[in-house]
């Protein structure tokens, strides 16, 4: 089988030596493309840039692609599935739901804030979050090459949006497998399975591992798998994930 797996975690940039990322190690991506490639898959690695790589052992059946943030990611997945056709598609990277847009001193903003109003270039019917919005953007800038002075006792940083990545997959290989992951943190067993279900529906995944953050530890991993039946598989270590997966996609695929 040919699998595109993305791993770890993305990171999006401040300035020249500030971003903002999360915690996701790659750990279990690397797990599910050592399961793979020990059976002779073909694994593409599309993986953030400190993401835990997949074994040594199996290079030959691994290529490992680095991206930095979600821009690079969306560019590469274009290309990959563009160019190149695969089994499965599995998205365990935690890509970063936001990215810098303006930043600006609290002081710029508060000026910028008063100076429209005073000139009447604010509309006085908008709320006081779409006034902010408006100082923000008029009095910042976007993220910099440059390293921002550390003077400023208080920077405020606005954010947008990024695009999902997940919603590329099926729009550019409808016949691939897609795996996708949903990760909640103390949510209930009800909550995180419509969550899974959501995710499942909205972006035609042909599987959804969900898992809470209070039920990963060491070892310990703790996620169900879910099919577009309902139809679930648990596991409780990330060895285990690997398998349930693994086997899910090549008994669909047989």
């Amino acid at each position: 089988m040919n699998i595109l797996i993305t791993a770890g975690g993305t990171s999006e940039s401040i300035d020249s030596v500030r971003h903002i990322a999360n915690y996701s190690t790659g750990r279990l991506g690397g797990i599910i493309a050592n399961k793979f490639a020990s059976k002779n898959s073909t694994v593409t690695y599309l993986h953030g840039s400190g993401a835990i790589l997949p074994s040594a052992e199996n290079a030959n059946y691994i290529k490992k692609i680095p991206i930095s943030n979600t821009r690079e990611l969306l560019q590469k997945l274009e290309n990959l599935l563009t160019n190149h056709k695969y089994d499965c598609v599995i998205h365990s990277m935690a890509v970063s739901d936001f990215t810098p847009q303006a930043i600006s001193s609290l002081e710029d903003i508060i000026a910028s804030v008063v100076s429209r109003l005073h000139h009447g270039k604010a509309n006085h019917d908008a709320d006081l979050a779409t006034l902010v919005k408006e100082a923000i953007l008029s009095a910042g800038h976007p993220p910099t090459d440059s390293k921002l002075s550390s003077n400023n006792e208080n920077m405020m940083i606005l954010l947008k949006q990024t695009p999902k990545a997940i919603k590329l997959i099926k729009a550019l290989q409808p016949n691939t497998q897609l795996v996708g992951f949903k990760l909640l943190s103390h949510a209930t067993k009800t909550e995180l399975y419509q969550a899974a279900t959501n995710l499942l529906t909205q972006n035609a995944c042909d599987y959804v591992l969900a898992n809470d953050l209070s039920q990963i530890s060491g070892d310990t991993h703790k996620a169900i798998l879910i099919n577009k039946s309902g139809h679930t598989r648990t596991a409780q270590t990330k060895q285990e994930i690997a398998e349930i997966i693994y086997k899910a996609v090549t008994e669909e695929s047989q």
